[in-house]
């Protein structure tokens, strides 16, 4: 787990193994519902004690979950963001790291392959 707040760059081992630590420490709200979209979703990023939400506070960044273009979400540093005209809309100088969530998802596949992917 990373713990300092200030990262800019991460390793791919550090983005997995803090992934698998937080998808893990929720495996039992995760698991019944991981082939159903709407509710997986809403856990993996729909709310602001989502997976997601925690993924980027545990590496330092602030996450907007809110579809970003085509993008289920983006992890940013407070200095991306612009704020003006207008405080209440969300533009970004910078994207730090992009995420799509979407997958589609066999029973094989997850059998093989749990939750912590």
């Amino acid at each position: 787990m990373i713990t300092h707040r200030t990262m800019d760059k991460i390793t791919s081992e550090q983005f997995f193994t803090t992934w698998h630590g937080i998808v893990s420490a929720r495996e039992e709200s995760l698991r019944p519902v991981w082939q159903n979209n709407n509710e997986s979703s809403s856990l993996i990023k729909g709310n602001s004690d989502s997976v997601l939400v925690n993924f980027a506070d545990q590496l330092g960044f602030c996450c907007y979950n809110s579809d970003y273009y085509s993008l289920d979400a983006i992890f940013y540093k407070p200095e991306d963001r612009i704020t003006r005209p207008n405080p209440n809309s969300f533009w970004f100088r910078r994207i730090r790291v992009a995420l799509n969530t979407r997958m589609i998802l066999k029973a094989d596949y997850t059998r093989k392959f749990p939750i912590c992917l």
